[in-house]
């Protein structure tokens, strides 16, 4: 009976050291999989963590970041940006939300650059409350969302999907397009860049038609040219059809943008090069674009040294010349779009389809049920200006002081300044019939028919 008793106790001592070892298994803390969080690089103390968390799983069948698709990662960084952002638009009187406010946002990934990501809001802003529409780039680094760089648009009301471009200037950089609408039917274009740390302005333009700006190989080279629509939509009414075409061009010069502005030359070409250079620069600034646009022709012929200026002084004059001349096919009113081209022989050509008692009269056919009627003073403005400054340069231009004297005339027909500009006219091409006949017809009331 002695000899069994050892072997018992070993018996015994073996079921204990087995109980105790299946507790501390059945107490060992299970594998735990991190959702990924939302940080910033700018403001550590906004953390934002999706409210989505990830499914949690037997040990042997756990999930980590790793391996949830990258579409569901932006889904949940979505759903905490618009978290943030939500806000809800105070109605109007008639209870309505005309802006109602940013819906949603959206990603493009950053080409050649890991886990970088152009996150942008979309919608309509509200105003009441305020709120703003926002690019900002974000970096996805071992489960967390990381916040690189944001900027607010401050100017833009409305952006969908098709408003934000990545655009490639130089393959080395990363630019980023904004086309949105504002108020109405106004638009905006703004141009950033991104240089890994930062997102840098460099372009804000906004103007009173939805094209605001817009990216555009002018000269072939394929690089793109920046083309700003400052053009003038009101002349007489957004909806009369009558605009004034005017552009601003930027260029990339492989480190910078640079705006082109018309320039003379004094050297750097040949004589007869730089003396068309010249004039087409003086046409320009003068409105008299069709002729600026002829001069400049000859100069870049006649460039053998290749002159810089010369170059991109024929790229912005054929851009806003090409503009201006299909406005006039375009226009509510042929005669002052060609005002505004300079070509003023196509504006005789119109007038000659009359004759002076029809010109000179109140409810002129010329007027009645054009855009101009009812707003003759807007137009005798628009005719002075232009071309007084055709004048200042072409003082012999007899189609410029009859066509001060007509407009004048439908403002004020007892206006002192009728009579004097028709006798300059008159002076300056006697074979001109219309020009003597009107002078006649005004100062004897003969020969209108």
């Amino acid at each position: 009976m002695a000899s069994h008793i050892p072997t018992m106790r070993w018996t015994v001592f073996a079921l204990i050291v087995i109980v105790f070892l299946g507790q501390a298994c059945n107490n060992a803390p299970n594998p735990v999989t991190s959702t990924p969080v939302i940080t910033s690089i700018e403001k550590p103390s906004a953390t934002i963590t999706p409210s989505a968390t990830l499914p949690t799983s037997p040990p042997q069948a756990t999930a980590t970041w790793t391996e949830i698709p990258v579409k569901t990662l932006l889904e949940q960084l979505q759903t905490a940006l618009l978290n943030e952002l939500h806000k809800t638009a105070t109605p109007d009187i008639n209870g309505e939300r005309p802006f109602g406010g940013i819906n949603n946002v959206y990603w493009k990934e950053i080409p050649n650059q890991e886990n970088n990501w152009l996150i942008y809001s979309l919608g309509s802003r509200n105003y009441d409350p305020p709120q703003n529409h926002f690019i900002a780039v974000y970096n996805f680094d071992h489960g967390s969302w990381i916040q690189i760089a944001r900027r607010n648009l401050e100017n833009s009301d409305h952006i969908n999907d098709e408003s934000i471009n990545l655009v490639e200037i130089d393959p080395e950089k990363v630019f980023i397009e904004v086309k949105s609408n504002a108020g109405v039917h106004g638009g905006c274009y703004d141009l950033f860049d991104f240089d890994g740390s930062e997102l840098n302005h460099l372009i804000s333009s906004c103007a009173s038609s939805p094209d605001a700006g817009e990216m555009a190989d002018l000269d072939g080279d394929g690089i793109e040219e920046v083309v700003l629509n400052w053009s003038e939509d009101y002349v007489f009414c957004y909806t009369c059809g009558v605009r004034i075409a005017r552009y601003q061009l930027w260029r990339w010069d492989g480190v910078h943008l640079l705006e082109v502005k018309l320039s003379n030359i004094e050297e750097g070409a040949s004589e007869q090069s730089i003396q068309f250079n010249n004039e087409a620069v003086m046409l320009a600034n003068a409105e008299l674009w069709k002729e600026a646009q002829e001069k400049i022709e000859k100069a870049v012929e006649m460039n053998d040294s290749d002159n810089i200026n010369i170059y991109w002084n024929s790229i912005l004059i054929d851009l806003i010349a090409g503009k201006r001349e299909q406005a006039v096919n375009k226009s509510g009113f042929p005669l002052l779009s060609s005002v505004f081209y300079g070509d003023y022989e196509n504006v005789m050509d119109i007038m000659r389809l009359y004759r002076p008692n029809e010109l000179f009269s109140n409810g002129s056919p010329l007027i009645s049920g054009s855009a101009v009627e009812g707003s003759e003073e807007v137009m005798l403005d628009w005719v002075n200006t232009f071309t007084d400054k055709a004048l200042f340069v072409k003082k012999e231009l007899a189609a410029a002081y009859f066509l001060k004297a007509w407009a004048t005339y439908l403002v004020n027909p007892t206006a002192p300044g009728i009579m004097k500009n028709l006798e300059k006219a008159v002076s300056l091409e006697k074979d001109e019939e219309l020009y003597s006949e009107s002078y006649l017809f005004l100062r004897t009331g003969e020969g209108g028919e």
